[in-house]
């Protein structure tokens, strides 16, 4: 019932933006003005790098993959990481196409609590890379960033997401590398599961190279986004510089992603209760 309420909370503000933005007459014909005047070779550009995005988020989930030993063909691949990006796009929230894409993938492999992590970590050290490079972003344009109140207000919801994130990094590795789920009571429900699942994490901690190499090639994806957006302000003509608008944008993508990790994590730890009787032990 829940699920249901928000899913009609989220369409119903969607509905609403919507004819806040459309209703106006006035708007509309300055909206058919601006995209008869368009520089449509901006838009080429915007498209190719948006392509890129894609491109480097599927070679970042391959990466993921392989560290858990999981391996799928180009075409197969490819194929669910397409249905979870169609689904993203269309399904209300953030994780619908993630959500997806973990079901099909658990039909794929018998790595379970491997398969699962692929997906969340996929969306955490997207995250996670995200809140660097937006710190290193707004470095250069702080003043102007700090001198509201209300962009002051950002910068540190910005700083709380840079540190939680760190810090919930930082505390996983410990929990996952020292076993420190063994600790638990032999009657706690659902141990040797999370123990399970500590195994399977720890492996982005041993294979340090490809979990790096996963974070690298997520900045190429962000920057690769914000010149998306770039290419698309300078389609209509919008006189922006690049670092001003580099150093802006990422404070919205950060705080939207953060909202859809959390997500994440909550409907695909329900998904994975759903599916532990199937799970077999990591070897």
């Amino acid at each position: 019932m829940k699920k249901i309420l928000i899913t009609f909370f989220q369409l119903s503000v969607t509905v609403a933006v919507l004819y806040w933005v459309y209703h106006d007459p006035s708007r509309r014909a300055q909206m058919v003005e601006a995209i008869r005047n368009a520089q449509y070779h901006w838009v080429f550009l915007g498209i190719l790098a948006y392509v890129v995005v894609e491109v480097a988020a599927a070679f970042r989930w391959h990466v993921l993959l392989k560290v858990q030993k999981i391996r799928l063909t180009l075409p197969r691949l490819s194929g669910l990481f397409l249905i979870g990006m169609f689904y993203n796009q269309f399904l209300p929230g953030g994780t619908g196409g993630d959500i997806i894409k973990s079901y099909l993938l658990l039909k794929e492999t018998d790595n379970k609590a491997g398969a699962l992590l692929a997906v969340v970590f996929d969306r955490l050290i997207g995250l996670v890379s995200l809140v660097a490079l937006t710190v290193t972003l707004v470095s250069l344009r702080f003043d102007l960033l700090s001198r509201t109140p209300e962009t002051r207000q950002f910068l540190w919801i910005l700083l709380l997401l840079l540190g939680s994130s760190i810090a919930g990094l930082l505390t996983s590795f410990v929990v996952s590398g020292f076993n420190l789920f063994h600790l638990l009571p032999h009657k706690f429900p659902g141990r040797e599961k999370l123990i399970e699942i500590s195994a399977a994490y720890h492996l982005y901690a041993r294979h340090w190279f490809a979990t790096l190499m996963a974070f690298g090639v997520s900045l190429v994806a962000h920057l690769a986004t914000f010149t998306t957006f770039l290419c698309v302000a300078y389609a209509f003509h919008a006189g922006v510089g690049l670092i001003d608008f580099f150093s802006i944008l990422p404070i919205e993508l950060t705080i939207t992603a953060s909202t859809k990790t959390s997500d994440s994590f909550a409907t695909r730890r329900r998904l994975y209760r759903e599916t532990a009787l199937s799970m077999r032990p990591i070897t």
